[in-house]
Formats: C-alpha cells, structure tokens, sequence
C-alpha cells in the first residue's frame, strides 16, 4: 500500500512540474501549396520572435510580459548554451514554443570538406542536445545551421556542407521523428542546395530584410520548382548593410514611422499572403533591447521604452491596435555633419509630433562607427530654445552617430540618428573614447 502510494505522488510531482517533460507531436501536413504546421493536431502558425536578451527569475515576467502582449507564440535562438533549459523550461511554463538552434560554424572557420574531426564531433554533441531536448513541451522544431552557405568560398564547400547537413538531418529524424528540421538560408542563397543535397530537410528557412527580399525568396522556392514549405526565420526592416549611404558613406537608417510598416508589408504582404500555401510564419528580428549600433537599428524596445516597431508587431500579431503611439520625429537636422573640427559645437534641431500630445522628453546620444557592438552613450547637450539644441562633437577623429531619443509619458520611445565625421577623413574608429 505504501509503495503504490509512493508511485501515485511520485507521479503527481512529475505532473506538478508542468508540462515541460510532455513531448508534443509537431508535424507537417498537406503538400505543395497547401502545407500545415501541426502542434499535437492543432494548426500552429508561427507569430515569433527572435530572442536577443538575458533572462532570469528577476526579469522573467517583465519579458514575458511583453512576448504575451506582442501576442507572439515562439521564439528562435541561434544555439544551445548553458541557459538552454532554463529558457525552455520558462517557456513551457508560459505556453510558448521555441525553434531551437543548432549553431554551424560559418566562413570558413571549419573546413567542411577536410575536417573529419569537426563534423564527427559536432554530430556527437548534435545528437546529445537531440536525446537531451526531444521530448520538451517547448520545442517545436530543430533549426540547424543559419545562413552557412552563404558564407563558405567555393562551390565545393557550399556542396560538402549541405551533404554533411543531409547527414546530421537523418540522424535527428533517426532519434525525434516528432519535430520537423529547418535549416536558414540567408535570403534564398542555399535553396538550390538544400533541394540537389539535402533532401531530408522538412522546412526551408530564410532570413530576409525588407518586404522586396522575402517576395523574391518566394519566388525563388517556385522557380526551382521545391515542393517543400518554407519559414521566414527572420525579417525586419531594410539591413544596414543594403541601406543608400549618407555623405559620410555611413547607412541611413529609416524613421521609425517607415520601420513599423516595413513589418506591417512584410507580414501582410509575404508571409500571410502565402499563409495557405507554403509559409509557416514567421520571427521577427528583433526581441532585444541591448543599447548597441545594431540594437539601436532593430530592437523592438529600449531600456524598457516601447518603439513604434513594438506596437507593429502588437499590431499584426493580436489584429488590434494600441491607444498610445509614440511620438513621431519629423525633422532632425544638424547644421553641419562632415568635416568638423574635434570638439567643435553642432546644433540640433528636432521637429516631432506625438499623436496624443503627451508630454515629451529628450535626449543626445552618440556611438562610434560602423562596428557592430560599438556601445551608445549619453552625449552633453544644451537647450537652447524649444527644440533646438547645441552639443560639442568628440575630440578624437573618425565616423561618429548622433542619435536623437525622445520618449512620451506612456513610456514610448522613439529614435533617430545622423551619421557626422569629425576631422577631414573617413576614419573607422575600433574603440569609442568621447
């Protein structure tokens, strides 16, 4: 009696923990134009994000909080870490699904055609991480490689990977036979490979900037005749690296305005237009708010401000609309951007319109260019009169970017910025010293 008291608790605490040990059955249905993404028998069309912050049991309901209010329903991660099952376990807890990433190594850094070693070892981890996560209430799909070909030299090594991607394919399928693999593509770059070597992938994956580039890849999918149901595993406004250049040969990033309807396009105008065909949805990039030069061009949100791009995808993803916008800035002009002198004075001018007419604040910021993780920070401005402001530029010559925050009472954000070159050349700088 006591021991068959012991199985029935034993087995109520494995209940109690949440459904984070419930295997799901995930699969695809239908065929060539008519495909379906099925989570245990329930069409699921993905409204994702692609995740890009730390969390932790102090932060865990702030960003929850806000993927529940997006109206999202999965995220994607690039790879697995150490924090891999606490987030899976945190997404389960709260209904969420996630494409799990398996990163590939890109550019060249392994030989793919040579390096016996490397695949032999990463097919061992690969198929530990496949026994370890298979059965997870969160996981929806295996998401291995992203954007790999792209990156290799030589036909050669574009063909050796996607053959050693077949391999790791049908080994997954061996083990999980419960959850499709996707691998990405940058744009449709991979597509011709994928469908000549690796047959054993179930979705095709593209990562796509800008409404134009996704109605190409789709495009692409019909003109070499592939069957197969596609993902757009990322998407958000244009990239900086496709972007016209200012004088400074610096991208131009869009007003806020233009990025929120970039999302809106793309949504409404690729991704559901295929939703009954070949398209499973979609993951918008990006579900970060690291205050950085990339952050700063794709973040959702800010130091826990939400920008015009969050309540897009608000928008999209939930069909309603929110009551509060942010302020919309439209003239940001500074009186002289190339050529200045180190530490010379510019004047800031600003022209915005917040919707509701809230009370607005401002402020001045200022990264070094053009890297990637190159940090924002807070730069000294004067008021002058109304919105008109004076600030001193760096002493050190280079490439520099002025970025202009204004939030309203609501707590939204709204950013903008200008490229300036202080001295007389074109200096990319490696370190920020202001």
């Amino acid at each position: 009696m006591i021991k068959k008291f012991l199985i029935i608790f034993f087995c109520l605490l494995i209940l109690r923990a949440g459904s984070s040990f419930a295997a799901n059955k995930v699969e695809l249905v239908g065929g060539a134009d008519n495909w379906k993404l099925l989570l245990n028998g329930e069409e699921f069309f993905v409204k994702g994000l692609c995740w890009s912050v730390d969390i932790n049991k102090e932060n865990e309901d702030y960003y929850f909080g806000l993927i529940k209010e997006l109206g999202a329903n999965a995220i994607r991660v690039w790879g697995i870490g150490d924090d891999t099952q606490y987030l899976m376990d945190t997404l389960a807890r709260h209904g969420l699904m996630m494409d799990l990433g398996i990163w590939l190594q890109q550019h060249g850094w392994v030989d793919y055609i040579n390096n016996d070693d490397y695949k032999e070892r990463t097919m061992k981890e690969i198929e530990e991480n496949v026994r370890k996560f298979k059965n997870h209430s969160a996981l929806l799909m295996w998401n291995i490689g992203n954007e790999v070909i792209f990156t290799l030299k030589t036909e050669e090594e574009k063909i050796a990977y996607a053959k050693y991607l077949e391999e790791i394919c049908r080994m997954v399928h061996g083990i999980d036979p419960n959850h499709p693999i996707v691998s990405t593509s940058s744009w449709a770059f991979s597509f011709p490979y994928f469908k000549e070597y690796t047959p054993s992938l179930d979705i095709y994956g593209t990562n796509c900037f800008g409404l134009e580039g996704i109605l190409k890849a789709g495009k692409e999918l019909d003109k070499l005749d592939i069957k197969s149901p596609y993902l757009v595993t990322e998407f958000a406004n244009t990239g900086d690296w496709e972007a016209p250049l200012d004088e400074n040969g610096q991208p131009i990033d869009v007003s806020g305005v233009e990025k929120a309807q970039s999302y809106r396009d793309i949504w409404q105008k690729a991704i559901l237009k295929d939703k009954d065909r070949n398209c499973l949805g979609g993951f918008v990039f990006i579900f970060g708010d690291k205050e950085d030069y990339g952050g700063v061009w794709y973040n959702l949100f800010m130091d826990g401000k939400k920008r015009m791009s969050y309540w897009a995808v608000h928008e999209i993803f939930t069909g309603r609309k929110t009551e509060n916008l942010p302020a919309q800035i439209q003239e940001f002009t500074i009186d002289k951007t190339c050529r200045l002198e180190p530490g010379e004075k510019i004047i800031i001018k600003l022209v915005v319109l917040d919707p509701e007419g809230d009370s607005l604040d401002y402020e001045f910021k200022i990264s070094g260019l053009s890297e990637y993780g190159n940090k924002v920070v807070k730069l000294k401005s004067e008021r002058l009169y109304e919105n008109t402001f004076v600030a001193r530029v760096p002493l050190k010559w280079g490439i520099y970017r002025i970025y202009a925050y204004v939030t309203d009472a609501e707590g939204n954000l709204t950013i903008e910025s200008k490229s300036i070159c202080v001295g007389l050349e074109k200096i990319k700088l490696t370190e920020l010293k202001i």
